[in-house]
């Protein structure tokens, strides 16, 4: 995790050098483009670094009990079509908010959608994204979205330890997430993921491991 601190805090700190040549140019400039920009670049400087990971809810009733008169014989009739979403999670470190995004499959072209998605959220930014060494995360087909003039141009990423899922915080947030919507059957299954949705996202999250960027 030091090492990780190490990269983040370098990554900072030149993205802020180069912030205050950009200011510096930016005086002589139009004001409506300079307080563009400003908007731009309010709510913790240049950088935003989030840990991201996927996982998903499912819907499926199972029986575990019931009650019927004595001697009577009975037909329960259950639902056991099975049905799931696939999320990816971004936590953000500097105050636990999180940006939530369905993925219809696991896979790279999805997880590269997601943080493309991330990148136009917040213009201006450079995301630091911390996160497993799963293969959706360093395929091939990832790196190619990344560099000047790509999609992914602003991103910049950071991987866990191999086999250490335990330091990614996000483990934590799927933990609650699903404890809120668990043992709860609901209608449909939209319902279901709306109310992991909402739990989600309406929460600051607590765990912020990484030090360098509070």
């Amino acid at each position: 995790m030091k090492q990780i601190d190490a990269e983040i805090a370098e990554i900072t700190e030149r993205k802020q050098d180069g912030r205050e040549e950009d200011e510096d140019h930016r005086e002589t400039g139009n004001k409506e483009e300079n307080e563009k920009e400003d908007d731009g670049n309010k709510g913790g400087g240049n950088v935003i670094v989030v840990s991201a990971d996927e996982a998903g809810t499912w819907h499926e009733a199972i029986i575990r009990r019931a009650w019927c008169k004595k001697c009577a014989q009975m037909r329960i009739r259950v639902d056991r079509e099975r049905q799931s979403q696939k999320y990816i999670v971004f936590l953000h470190e500097s105050d636990g908010r999180v940006d939530l995004m369905r993925l219809e499959r696991c896979n790279t072209d999805n997880v590269v959608r997601a943080l493309t998605e991330l990148t136009l959220k917040y213009p201006n930014k450079t995301i630091v994204v911390v996160r497993d060494d799963a293969s959706q995360h360093k395929s091939s087909t990832l790196r190619a979205q990344t560099g000047k003039g790509k999609p992914l141009e602003h991103a910049q990423f950071i991987s866990l330890p191999p086999r250490s899922t335990d330091k990614n915080p996000v483990e934590r947030v799927w933990d609650e997430g699903k404890n809120s919507i668990s043992n709860r059957q609901r209608t449909f299954f939209e319902n279901t993921c709306e109310a992991f949705e909402s739990f989600v996202t309406s929460k600051k999250f607590k765990y912020r491991p990484f030090r360098s960027s509070r």
